[in-house]
């Protein structure tokens, strides 16, 4: 399963939530944002490795390249390469190496390649949206390039870090996708806002069980 989280605008906190996806599914983190990494500063430890992103994306195996973070891997990102300077079947050909694990990609920053490159391997898009003019119009620049590129991946709506008075204020804009939309207030950390619902046996249930349904 492969989950790309984008944001719309900065400081909505995609890096943190595709980290936390990535520990809650002890998965693998790419860190695919265009010509940036941040990553890394969050593991407890500097890592020694230099391989990254682009090695990945050239042929270089994930056992090589993946940097082991607190209960999830980590591929770096690259602050002087991007996608646009990958083969399309190079591209491909590296994510299928991928098989069968959860997968998160963070793309904090992105360009029109890096969205329809990965829109055709995704399982499900996250987009990332908070109440201000900017995140919308981005939102509808995703859509835009999603059909213009006729990619059918699906894609879902988290509204983060709302101030009151915000959700409402989504909810009037006819252009959002709202119905399965999930929303969170700025106090509230995703990953872990809904572990107070249970399941069929009282055990608490995590974000990430709530979206693949368990």
């Amino acid at each position: 399963m492969i989950a790309v989280i984008l944001s719309t605008v900065g400081g909505c906190g995609i890096s943190t939530m595709a980290r936390d996806f990535a520990k809650e599914a002890k998965g693998l983190l790419i860190e695919a944002s265009n010509r940036t990494r941040v990553q890394d500063l969050f593991l407890s430890e500097p890592p020694d490795a230099i391989e990254d992103y682009m090695d990945f994306l050239q042929g270089n195996p994930v056992s090589e390249v993946a940097i082991q973070g607190e209960g999830y891997d980590l591929i770096q990102g690259n602050i002087f390469h991007d996608l646009e300077e990958i083969e399309e079947e190079d591209f491909t050909k590296a994510v299928k190496s991928l098989g069968d694990d959860d997968v998160f990609v963070d793309l904090s920053r992105y360009r029109e390649r890096d969205i329809a490159a990965w829109a055709e391997v995704a399982d499900i898009f996250y987009c990332v949206i908070t109440n201000q003019p900017g995140s919308v119009r981005a939102f509808d620049r995703i859509q835009f390039i999603l059909r213009k590129n006729k990619c059918p991946v699906a894609v879902a709506i988290i509204a983060n870090r709302l101030k009151p008075g915000d959700r409402e204020a989504l909810e009037k804009i006819e252009s959002l996708p709202l119905e399965d939309a999930r929303f969170f207030n700025e106090v509230e950390k995703p990953a872990f806002s809904l572990k107070g619902e249970t399941g069929d046996k009282g055990e608490k249930k995590s974000f990430w069980s709530i979206f693949k349904g368990r």
